[in-house]
């Protein structure tokens, strides 16, 4: 059962690393009658803020909360394994922490990706686009 659930996890986090630049790649809807110059230079100007967005690493995101997933399921899971006798301590500290990583790695990146996209949003309405949520 646990290795079942760390292969999920892992094919999970794999299906997730094919997208990190996701977020920076983001077209906002616009309406360009409500536009600057009716979005004339719509495609320069998106060019520049998916640049500025590909600046916010989602890798980095997902590496410091899979440090942070670590460090609480493994609290977790050292206190659990501290009041379940079929496990040690140690035991649920080291299931803890890797589960806690992989979870923390996930949405970290998913954080980062997000992060991306409302860059590229934000920096469209700053040029004059009237951008649509």
């Amino acid at each position: 059962m646990r290795w079942a659930m760390a292969l999920a996890a892992a094919a999970l986090l794999a299906g997730c690393t094919g997208g990190l630049d996701a977020g920076s790649k983001y077209r906002p809807p616009v309406d360009y009658q409500m536009s600057v110059n009716h979005g004339v230079n719509y495609e320069g100007d998106l060019s520049a803020c998916q640049s500025y967005a590909n600046a916010i690493d989602p890798l980095e995101e997902g590496l410091v909360m899979a440090g942070v997933g670590a460090g609480t399921g493994g609290a977790l899971g050292a206190i659990s394994g501290g009041i379940v006798n079929e496990i040690t301590v140690l035991q649920g500290l080291g299931f803890g922490a890797a589960y806690g990583a992989v979870i923390g790695t996930v949405l970290g990146a998913a954080n980062g990706i997000q992060a991306q996209s409302v860059a590229v949003s934000e920096c469209m309405q700053n040029r004059g686009y009237a951008v649509l949520r």
